[in-house]
């Protein structure tokens, strides 16, 4: 009788601990499943309009691109894809074209697809496509998701592609649910909260203030205390991004993922074949981050990723600017904001230069 007991109590906390996991994830909810169109509309309409928006905090980036892309009504010349590490890519690197970066944090493979599919649903198809390309988008263990916000459109590209969608994409409503008591989106919804509550953004015709702003072209243009770190403040930023275990998205880094490549390998190939210009950019790291890369057997795939991707340009005749390695890019620890992130400058002097 007294095991039937501890069962029932047992049982009893773990409903709880449920409950209180899904309550919390419905509320914070950081790919946007539950959340209704508004606060990233919003965003969307005023980048549209070809003015900068400041002060936006707590957001769902793939939906601004999601509604930018709805809203937008000619072609642009040239897009960049990527990572919160290509974000500084800027239109006055291509004064003769058109431009906008739809680099989001933590990009994926599943992004590039998605972006380009709603690009093409819309016969707005671009004629250069520039990719951030950072190592984790080959790592199956990478822990990125939030491409989730753009399922339906990644989706719907595998199909055109030829590619296949498993069921844990199939069912996306049950899924959808399945994630109110994911660990996964726990944690997730933790570092989002974590964050500063939604703040009223505005329009500014000013590109540089005491907080972000997303820029008419889409990059991003830091708040001030970031913007203005000094060497010594970056490298210390440095040194604990490099000491986490793991570094950011390279945990159980073992293999490059075949699936992943299947899927980029198929999406590079229907770029070219609609005549689409494909240049890839493997944005640096830090020089400590990359010593502390190349010092560690763990993250041996990193470099096996950037001579992939080399390999890959060299076949496909697709011009590659930057290198993970700061020192190939002949950048110092001046051009970083932190251990990941590049400075607009740095950005600036690669694509200048065309560095390979």
């Amino acid at each position: 009788m007294i095991y039937k007991k501890h069962f029932i109590v047992i049982l009893v906390v773990i409903l709880i601990s449920l409950a209180f996991v899904a309550c919390f994830n419905y509320v914070i909810d950081p790919a946007g499943l539950f959340r209704p169109i508004g606060y990233e509309d919003g965003i969307a309409a005023i980048v549209v309009s070809r003015r900068n928006v400041a002060n936006i905090t707590n957001y769902d980036e793939r939906l601004v691109q999601k509604y930018v892309i709805k809203k937008v009504e000619q072609k642009i010349d040239v897009i960049a894809l990527g990572s919160s590490r290509s974000m500084q890519i800027r239109s006055y690197l291509f004064p003769q074209y058109t431009f906008f970066n739809h680099s989001v944090s933590g990009a994926s493979i599943e992004d590039y697809l998605a972006i380009i599919q709603m690009y093409k649903e819309r016969n707005l198809l671009p004629q250069k496509v520039i990719i951030g390309l950072d190592p984790w988008v080959l790592n199956r263990e990478s822990g990125q998701n939030r491409w989730q916000s753009l399922e339906d459109e990644y989706i719907r590209s595998c199909e055109q592609l030829g590619l296949s969608v498993s069921t844990r994409q199939d069912n996306k409503t049950a899924r959808k649910y399945i994630e109110l008591i994911s660990m996964p989106y726990l944690k997730e919804s933790y570092d989002q909260w974590k964050k500063p509550s939604r703040a009223s953004y505005y329009a500014t015709t000013q590109n540089e203030l005491q907080v972000d702003i997303e820029l008419a072209d889409g990059s991003r243009s830091y708040h001030e205390t970031y913007r203005n770190k000094s060497v010594n403040e970056a490298r210390q930023e440095a040194i604990a991004y490099a000491n986490a275990d793991p570094i950011y998205a390279l945990g159980n880094f073992q293999q490059l993922d075949n699936k992943s490549i299947i899927m980029f390998e198929a999406f590079i190939n229907n770029l070219q074949k609609m005549n689409i210009e494909v240049v890839f950019f493997l944005p640096p790291y830090h020089p400590t981050v990359y010593q502390a890369l190349a010092n560690n057997p763990k993250y041996i795939m990193v470099f096996a990723v950037e001579k992939y991707f080399n390999d890959l340009a060299r076949s496909r005749d697709i011009h590659v600017i930057g290198s993970y390695n700061p020192v190939e890019c002949s950048l110092s620890e001046a051009d970083f904001y932190d251990g990941m992130h590049p400075k607009t400058a740095a950005v600036e002097k690669l694509f200048y230069s065309g560095t390979k």
